[in-house]
């Protein structure tokens, strides 16, 4: 049995579904985000899922992508409060205070 793919189905079936998805944009106010068309959507809930700790591999899945390269160097952003923290780390273990 094969996973259902939009690749499967008849030209003028995907055309429709492309035409739906690109016109649509749905309001994710609740959770701070936003209006948001579904592909920018795809963005944030991969830097979302990636945020919250969710393993590469089940992010990968959830997008349904044949490559984690695709998930991670395309899809995933890292925060920058994320990025502050990593950064802090690193400068209090290469430059402790009070030696």
């Amino acid at each position: 049995m094969t996973k259902p793919s939009p690749k499967n189905l008849p030209a003028s079936v995907r055309q429709k579904l492309a035409n739906r998805t690109r016109e649509r944009n749905v309001d994710f106010g609740l959770i701070g985000v936003g209006r948001l068309g579904w592909h920018a959507f795809r963005h944030t809930y991969s830097t979302l899922l990636n945020e919250h700790g969710t393993d590469v591999k089940v992010q990968q899945e959830l997008l349904r992508h044949a490559d984690i390269r695709t998930t991670m160097n395309i899809y995933t952003r890292a925060v920058p409060e994320r990025l502050r923290k990593a950064n802090s780390k690193l400068v209090r273990l290469l430059l402790p205070t009070g030696t």
